[in-house]
């Protein structure tokens, strides 16, 4: 071992002994009212100082109330762990040891004092004047929303219980699946999360985010990846987008080994075009507007891609659930048909166990609900829980170990202008560049928005630039830049499933042409700067060489990824039989996109909701 690596073994081993004792220690001071004034925080004045530097704009000890009460929903709906006094003990950590700490250390401090401040303060609707967030539209005169499809929750009213087909998972995949298979027999869809409908949708981001979301991070907190979290999956916090996948890619999946013709697999897409009811938008707000701009003026190409929307009233909620009924989710569009066709689903009922026979067939499905074990007994199994939690079960099981993933992570390039764009309003994705799309690699780019709870996170750094930032938040237009990507590393459940994953140089190289080309776009569309990705700091370019000269500083473990597009765990070529059938399993198939031969490379709504009619004309 060399000097160095003594050197920064000593300094993790040191960070790791005191950030924990620290930790614990405010902790135990918490708990036992070990306090000096007052008895419901510690060091109260310290506190407030410690988060108005992280915020970069002085708070009062109101304003630190409403950040605790706001943690404080987000552990209700998310976890035991008490989030609302993580910032009395970041606050402990002292900067002597912060400074010396490892890299990838520090990022994961920074993130956690992001999430737990700038966060919360944020999503406190008394601060949106500051950043001219127009805010929630519920409670607005004149908009009406439709009513709730009715949807019968039944739950487990037997320790045993037999079916023709059980389903585990009712997102794109599973609830798909279940409608196309409930006229041939008895099917139940088993669903881990809890029915949330449409008129409990707060457009509250701290609200709705626990609740609508599960979330899986890689090792360096660098990827977030964000996946479904109750009754419809995915599909309640997309933005109900229906992109076909290329012919490029679908050839190079069927050089790969996907077993369905080309014929049928796109008579399939078109099947799922006229079930969801998909069209072209027909309207474009000023994010993607200036983005298009952009694009055609870099002489680039785009399209308008297909969405499923009922007289849409465009307040631009899409990911925090329509709490006006008027976009599709399998929640509302699909399941109420599966149950007025005599389906079952039982919510809050997570499937840990598959048991198979000495004929390698799955006897059961071992399932908790409410701390009570039930037994669902079928003909047939399809796994539907989507490409993180269907490796998992697979793997407790002992029935397969699948490795390696995909993920389609994306970054963002913003935009700063001088007109207003109030880039929140509207429909959120109305425009793809797939341009630099190849059938095993490239990337696409879509204008892309967040409420300014989780902007405040995907912006850099902290402290009053980022303030000052803030308050530009109107003017700010954004890019994603998503990568298709190939399979790699491994999935390991913990309390949250984790993600071994590390990007090629490849990868690297074409994350650093996706965010050229998007600074070059959004300077075409008029912005006066872009914020170029970093978690550290706020990354400005007021013009294409200022870009170069960060890109050729390019640290790829600086930069901020989110994914909501994991897939190709258990891929088809490597694990399935051609009826979708897991290999040597005589009843158990996989319809989600898990059993993607690789990454698709644009949204794979489409593609799941295909392959799952695929999966089902096969049973029965």
């Amino acid at each position: 071992m060399t000097k160095t690596q003594k050197e920064e073994k000593e300094i993790k081993d040191l960070t790791r002994r005191n950030f924990f004792k620290l930790a614990l220690l405010s902790l135990s001071q918490i708990q036992n009212n070990k306090v000096s004034g007052n008895p419901n925080s510690i060091h109260t004045d310290k506190t407030i100082n410690f988060i108005s530097d992280i915020l970069g704009s002085e708070i009062d000890t109101e304003q630190l109330k409403r950040i605790k009460e706001i943690l404080a929903k987000l552990r209700r709906n998310a976890t035991s762990f008490p989030l609302e006094k993580i910032v009395d003990y970041l606050q402990l950590i002292p900067n002597w040891l912060y400074n010396r700490l490892p890299k990838k250390i520090k990022k994961s401090v920074l993130i956690v004092s992001k999430f737990s401040i700038q966060f919360p303060y944020y999503c406190d609707e008394k601060n949106w004047e500051k950043i001219n967030y127009t805010g929630r539209f519920i409670g607005k005169k004149g908009l009406k929303r439709y009513d709730d499809p009715k949807i019968d929750v039944v739950y487990p009213d037997r320790d045993e219980i037999s079916f023709d087909v059980c389903i585990i998972g009712s997102g794109a995949g599973g609830s798909i699946a279940g409608i196309s298979l409930a006229d041939k027999g008895s099917v139940c869809i088993l669903e881990r999360g809890k029915l949330i409908k449409p008129s409990e949708f707060t457009e509250k981001e701290e609200e709705m985010i626990p609740k609508l979301y599960r979330f899986s991070t890689d090792k360096n907190l660098s990827i977030i990846t964000a996946y479904g979290n109750c009754v419809g999956g995915s599909t309640v916090h997309n933005t109900a987008l229906f992109v076909k996948l290329p012919e490029k890619i679908y050839d190079y999946w069927r050089y790969k080994g996907l077993p369905i013709r080309k014929d049928i697999f796109y008579e399939l897409q078109e099947k799922v075009f006229e079930i969801v009811k998909a069209e072209k938008i027909d309207s474009l707000n000023t994010n993607n507007l200036k983005i298009k701009e952009g694009i055609e003026k870099a002489g680039l190409n785009s399209f308008v891609p297909h969405h499923s929307r009922k007289d849409c009233l465009k307040v631009g909620f899409c990911e925090l659930g329509c709490f006006w009924n008027r976009k599709f989710s399998t929640l509302t569009h699909i399941i109420p048909e599966f149950l007025k066709k005599g389906g079952v689903i039982f919510p809050e009922t997570r499937t840990i166990y598959l048991e198979r026979s000495g004929q390698n067939e799955i006897k059961y499905a071992l399932c908790k609900h409410k701390g009570r074990k039930i037994k669902i007994k079928a003909k047939h199994f399809i796994l539907s829980a989507g490409a993180m939690s269907s490796p998992i079960l697979l793997k407790k099981s002992g029935i397969l170990n699948p490795q390696g993933v995909c993920l389609h992570p994306a970054t963002y390039v913003m935009g700063v202008f001088d007109e207003d764009i109030y880039s929140w309003l509207g429909i959120p994705i109305s425009v793809i560049c797939s341009d630099f799309l190849r059938e095993d690699g490239g990337f696409v780019l879509m204008p892309y928005t967040m409420h300014p709870g989780m902007f405040s996170v995907a912006l850099g750094g902290k402290g009053k630039e980022h303030f000052e930032t803030m308050k530009k938040y109107k003017k700010i237009a954004l890019i994603a830049v998503m990568l298709h990507d190939k399979p790699k590393g491994k999935l390991e459940e913990g309390k949250l499933i984790s993600i071994n994953y590390q990007f090629t140089k490849e990868e690297i190289e074409e994350m650093k042409k996706g965010i050229y080309l998007s600074s070059n776009i959004l300077f075409e569309a008029g912005a006066k700067e872009v914020i170029l990705p970093s978690v550290f700091y706020i990354q400005k370019a007021k013009n294409l060489s200022e870009v170069k000269n960060y890109l050729e500083n390019f640290d790829i473990e600086n930069i901020p990824f989110l994914s909501v597009h994991p897939q190709a765990t258990i891929r088809w070529n490597n694990y399935l039989e051609e009826d979708g059938k897991i290999k040597g399993i005589k009843n158990l198939y996989v319809a989600d996109s898990s059993v993607f031969p690789e990454s698709c490379g644009v949204p794979p709504q489409t593609t799941v909701m295909s392959i799952a009619l695929h999966i089902a004309q096969n049973i029965g």
